[in-house]
């Protein structure tokens, strides 16, 4: 996996409330610290109903918290392969890359500022999607990896836009 979630950071963000029985899965820090898995929240949520439901007798989200009763008592060998399982299907999750649409919401930039700047290479393009609809439109994609290690590395957005505007104020006579 490259650097999303682990098996091990999967299962320290499940705990137990002794008062309720229950266990609850937080994935909120997840959606907070990966911005491609953020962009696919529901997705990922879905994904989990689906793992955690074959452990779980029930399963309520309480915002980015999955909370549930299991199966079976503590953590034993039955919620070993949902949580190896999940830390895999959010990877994948993570780690597909990002539509235009995606990235202009992860980095919250406009659709001039993406075209502008992957057209001079400052956004890094993956490669492209060729969708057949009615007629052929290819669409490109965006390594998430990358993304995810531009807004880590304190990257701003805001510098390319000053930087953008100080060149259109240069120009002008």
């Amino acid at each position: 996996m490259d650097d999303w979630a682990t098996p091990q950071e999967t299962s320290e963000r499940l705990s137990y409330d002794h008062t309720t029985k229950r266990w609850t899965l937080d994935l909120g820090c997840l959606f907070a610290a990966i911005p491609s898995l953020r962009c696919r929240r529901v997705e990922a949520r879905r994904k989990f109903e689906r793992i955690w439901g074959r452990v779980s007798s029930d399963g309520t989200w309480q915002g980015d918290a999955l909370a549930m009763l299991l199966l079976a008592d503590g953590l034993g060998k039955t919620t070993d392969l949902p949580v190896s399982e999940s830390a895999t299907r959010l990877d994948v999750i993570a780690s597909r890359p990002l539509s235009p649409k995606e990235l202009c919401g992860v980095l919250e930039i406009s659709k001039q500022e993406r075209l502008r700047w992957t057209k001079d290479g400052r956004l890094k393009q993956s490669g492209t999607l060729t969708l057949n609809a009615a007629q052929q439109l290819t669409v490109p994609t965006y390594f998430a990896l990358w993304v995810n290690n531009f807004l880590r590395n304190g990257r701003k957005v805001d510098h390319w836009r000053k930087t953008d505007a100080n060149e259109a104020n240069g120009s002008m006579p």
